[in-house]
C-alpha cells in the first residue's frame, strides 16, 4: 500500500525527470534559447583548463559553442548592432580556439581571452578587444561603406589580419611575426610595457593600397610594408625594415610624410615612388632611402644586401620626385660613424644633414645621388664642410649630381 506522502513524492520524481527530458530533447547544452524580439544568447560553462567562461550575445542574432573544452563559438544572424561579450572571473584567462560569425558585429568584448585560433566574420566589425593571440588569422569581411574597426590587445605572436573593412587602429603592447592587409590603417601603436620587460616591438608585414596614417613603435620596428601613402612612423630602432611606397609625384600628397628613428636604421630602405617629407635617424647603417629611383637600375653588386648608390644619370630616375629633408644626426653615448656603406637617391634633395660619416667603404662608392641638392651639410671632426670638399675629404663616399 502506498501512502499519501510517498504517491506525492513519486509525482514529484517524475514530473521532475519528464521536464529535464523535454529540455535535453529540445535544447542543446551547447545551444541557448534564440528569442527574435529579445535577440540575445547566452552561454555558460567550464572553457579551456576548467576556467568559467560566458558568452553574451545582444543587439541581434544567436550562437552556440562546441568543442571539448567549449572554446569553439558560432554566431548567426548578426547585424552591426550586435555584441559578443566574453567574460572569465578576475585574474582568469579563456582560451577560444575559433570564433565564427555569419554576419556582422558591432564588437567583440574578450579582454581576458586568449586566442589561439581564428575569428572570421563574414560581414564588418566595429571594434575587437582580446588579451592575447597566438598562431591566428582574424579574418573581416565587408559591411556598410562607413564601418571601420579598431582592433586592441595586450600581445600577439604570428597573428595574421586580414580586414576587407578599413581598419580605423591598432593598439598593442607587442606585436611580432605577423601581418596586416586592409584596404587602410588609421594608426598603429605599440606600447611596450617596461615593468613587464616586454619592449614593443613591431615586427609584422603590412599591405595596405590605401593610407596608413600614424604609426608608433616604442622599440623596434622590423618587416617588408608594401603600402601606398604612409603619414609618419616614429620607433626607437629599424632593423630589416622594408617600406615600398606606390604613390607617384603629387606636389599635395607626400608618399611618406615623416620617419624619425631616435636610434639606429639598420639593414634597412625606403624605396617610394613620389615625395618623400622628412626622415630623421640617429644612425643609418647598411640602409637605402630612394625616391623616384628606377627600380629597374637597382643593383647590389658586391652582394652587401645593400643596393648600390645610383649613377648620376636622369634615365635611372623614374620620377621627378624629391625629399624635403633627410638628417642623420648621431646617438648619444654611441661613436662615430653614423652613416654607414648606405644610400640616399632622389630627382631633387632639398636638404641633407649628415653628421660624422664612415670615411671608407673598402673601395664601395655610398652616399647621396640627386639631380638638384639645395642644401647640404656634412660634419667631420675638423668642423662642417661643404659640397666641394666632399671627394677631397671622404674618400669612398660621393655626392653624385647629374
Amino acid at each position: 500500500m502506498i501512502k499519501n506522502g510517498e504517491k506525492n513524492d513519486r509525482y514529484y520524481f517524475f514530473t521532475v525527470v519528464l521536464v529535464c527530458f523535454f529540455f535535453s530533447a529540445f535544447v542543446s547544452p551547447t545551444q541557448a534559447h534564440h528569442n527574435d524580439s529579445v535577440a540575445s544568447w547566452e552561454w555558460s560553462g567550464q572553457g579551456e583548463c576548467g576556467v568559467p567562461v560566458t558568452f553574451i550575445l545582444t543587439g541581434g542574432g544567436y550562437g552556440e559553442v562546441s568543442g571539448k573544452a567549449n572554446n569553439r563559438v558560432a554566431l548567426y544572424d548578426t547585424n552591426e548592432k550586435s555584441l559578443l561579450t566574453i567574460l572569465t572571473p578576475k585574474g582568469e584567462t579563456a582560451g577560444i580556439r575559433s570564433i565564427k560569425v555569419n554576419g556582422s558585429l558591432k564588437a567583440i568584448s574578450a579582454k581576458t581571452t586568449a586566442l589561439t585560433g581564428d575569428i572570421t566574420i563574414t560581414g564588418s566589425l566595429g571594434r575587437l578587444a582580446l588579451n592575447s593571440a597566438e598562431d591566428s588569422t582574424i579574418s573581416i569581411g565587408t559591411g556598410s561603406t562607413k564601418a571601420a574597426v579598431t582592433i586592441a590587445f595586450d600581445l600577439a605572436y604570428n597573428l595574421k589580419i586580414d580586414s576587407d573593412t578599413p581598419i580605423r587602429s591598432i593598439t598593442a603592447t607587442e606585436l611580432v611575426n605577423g601581418s596586416i592587409s586592409a584596404p587602410s590603417v588609421g594608426s598603429i601603436t605599440i606600447k611596450g610595457d617596461e615593468k613587464r620587460y616586454i619592449w614593443g616591438d613591431l615586427d609584422i608585414d603590412v599591405t595596405v593600397p590605401g593610407v596608413t596614417g600614424t604609426v608608433k613603435v616604442a622599440n623596434a620596428l622590423s618587416g617588408d610594408w608594401d603600402c601606398n601613402t604612409v603619414k609618419s612612423i616614429t620607433a626607437l630602432e629599424a632593423d630589416d625594415f622594408y617600406l615600398t611606397l606606390s604613390r607617384k609625384p603629387d606636389h599635395r600628397i607626400l608618399a611618406l610624410g615623416k620617419l624619425t628613428i631616435k636610434e639606429s636604421f639598420n639593414y634597412s630602405q625606403i624605396i617610394s615612388s613620389g615625395n618623400i617629407g622628412a626622415v630623421t635617424a640617429g644612425e643609418f647603417w647598411y640602409s637605402n632611402c630612394f625616391a623616384g629611383v628606377d627600380y629597374s637600375s637597382l643593383k647590389d653588386l658586391n652582394v652587401d644586401y645593400v643596393f648600390d648608390l645610383p649613377v648620376a644619370n636622369a634615365a635611372n630616375f623614374s620620377e621627378t620626385a624629391t625629399i624635403k629633408s633627410i638628417a642623420i644626426k648621431g646617438v648619444k653615448d654611441d661613436d662615430p660613424p653614423n652613416f654607414v656603406n648606405s644610400n640616399l637617391a632622389a630627382a631633387n634633395i632639398l636638404s641633407v644633414s649628415i653628421a660624422y660619416p664612415q670615411a671608407k667603404n673598402s673601395g664601395i662608392p655610398f652616399g647621396v645621388t640627386a639631380g638638384y641638392i639645395k642644401s647640404l651639410n656634412i660634419k667631420t671632426d675638423n668642423g662642417p664642410v661643404s659640397l666641394k670638399n666632399l671627394d677631397d675629404l671622404f674618400g669612398d663616399i660621393q655626392i653624385r649630381l647629374y
